[in-house]
């Protein structure tokens, strides 16, 4: 990648990412947070909404009851079961009820449609008896074969609790109540009661199974977490928090019931919770995408404005380089007040100074070519003397050479001289002692 205009958009673009994808990592989180803060702020008001809808519907059922277990009819001990039973079937048609019941001390119940049975083991008949209303769990009765739950009120006659009155109601009826508060997509209710045994759900076979998570557990450690939570459910506490329920992570808000001390809870999957995160990352990245675009085309436009200039000063110095010095870059370049409005000075300030220095070179030139074309005359004159003096050298050497050879021959001449010299010399000394010899003879002679 030799260009910087690519080099810029590749350098922004990848700073541009890392700022908007920190950003989007950071938006993602607080708004993760937020959301979660949100579902644990709204799923146990939720619960106790939740509460509220279920006490007042059960509110309700027993007020209608309480009513009908005043009439002097259902109270006086001395009016007939015919009578009474014509008033409870009436009200089974006007209320729903699957049927209704007088009970008395003993727990002997009369149903509306004849059949006997004895429920003195009951709770919801010791609560009444004892002067309370109350709500039965929902239980599978083998009376009418089905899931029912018992609403029961004290008959009193003056101060005194004389029997109770019950109507018995689809069992149900809890999980369609809690099976209409929903939160997000799926989220739903349900209900335990006091033992953690499911009363209400909206899969009604855990209801008819008294599905209970305190045994659950035993065999599915994961329950642990839901288990937790269920525990302060019947503790009768309002919270929330995480549990993973079949692989399913969710948030869970509760709240009691305090009149009959159930608990219920709002459920939703942890997706679902977050799941507005989905559509604020797919906004996020495209708003990244359309600023990283819309980035990228302004630094292409600042990237070739910058190109522009360097490429103009660039080109100029290319022929400069190539001695060119004629040609000069646009004005609009020089009125640049950045780096690159420098550089095209600077290159301009170069090909001045250059050209100024060129004309000067160009006159010493001429000087120098005058000059050298003196030397040249001078130079050949030399070589002419240099040659007629290397002529006489050399034959100066040659006489040099000869006399040298005569000196030879005259030294060999002058020693052959010498040396006859000596022998001459030898023989007149034997001369002159041969005349001295005759000499003395002669002197030696009579003279006559």
């Amino acid at each position: 990648m030799k260009s910087i205009k690519h080099k810029l958009i590749l350098y922004i673009a990848i700073i541009l990412l890392l700022v908007c994808g920190g950003l989007g990592v950071i938006a993602y989180q607080n708004a993760a947070k937020s959301l979660i803060a949100n579902a644990e702020e709204t799923l146990p008001v939720l619960a106790v909404e939740g509460s509220k809808i279920v006490e007042n519907k059960l509110d309700g059922q027993l007020s209608v009851l309480e009513a009908n277990a005043a009439r002097e009819r259902v109270s006086n001990v001395d009016n007939t079961w015919e009578d009474k039973k014509l008033i409870l079937n009436n009200e089974v048609k006007r209320m729903g009820h699957l049927g209704m019941a007088i009970v008395d001390t003993n727990g002997n119940a009369l149903s509306s449609n004849g059949a006997t049975s004895n429920v003195a083991d009951s709770e919801y008949f010791q609560k009444a008896l004892s002067g309370q209303r109350a709500v039965s769990d929902p239980f599978m009765s083998e009376e009418y074969n089905a899931l029912v739950m018992v609403y029961a009120v004290p008959i009193k006659n003056g101060d005194s609790v004389v029997g109770v009155l019950t109507a018995t109601r689809d069992g149900k009826e809890l999980s369609d109540i809690t099976s209409a508060i929903t939160y997000a997509k799926s989220g739903k209710a349900f209900m335990i009661n006091k033992n953690c045994i499911t009363i209400a759900h909206s899969n009604i076979e855990l209801v008819e199974n008294r599905d209970n998570d305190l045994e659950n557990v035993k065999k599915d450690p994961q329950l642990q977490t839901l288990v937790e939570l269920e525990k302060r459910m019947m503790a009768g506490e309002t919270g929330v928090g995480e549990y993973e329920y079949n692989g399913v992570f969710k948030y869970m808000g509760f709240a009691p019931l305090e009149s009959t001390g159930w608990s219920i809870a709002v459920a939703a999957p942890k997706d679902e919770v977050l799941a507005g995160l989905a559509n604020m990352k797919k906004s996020s990245l495209g708003a990244s995408l359309i600023f990283l675009i819309l980035a990228i085309l302004g630094v292409l436009v600042v990237a070739r404005m910058i190109t522009a200039t360097l490429k103009a000063s660039l080109n100029h110095l290319k022929l400069i380089s190539q001695g060119d010095f004629s040609v000069t870059i646009e004005d609009k370049y020089h009125r640049i007040k950045d780096e690159t409005g420098d550089i095209v000075r600077a290159a301009d300030t170069l090909q001045k100074t250059m050209r100024e220095l060129v004309g000067h070179l160009a006159e010493k030139a001429e000087t120098l070519s005058a000059s050298s074309q003196q030397l040249t005359s001078s130079s050949q004159q030399t070589s002419a003397s240099a040659a007629e003096t290397a002529s006489a050298m050399s034959e100066m050497a040659g006489t040099v050479e000869q006399v040298n050879q005569n000196m030879q021959q005259v030294v060999s001449v002058s020693r052959l001289t010498s040396e006859h010299a000596e022998k001459g010399n030898q023989g007149l000394d034997m001369v002159n002692r041969q005349m001295e010899t005759i000499a003395g003879q002669l002197m030696l002679w009579p003279h006559p």
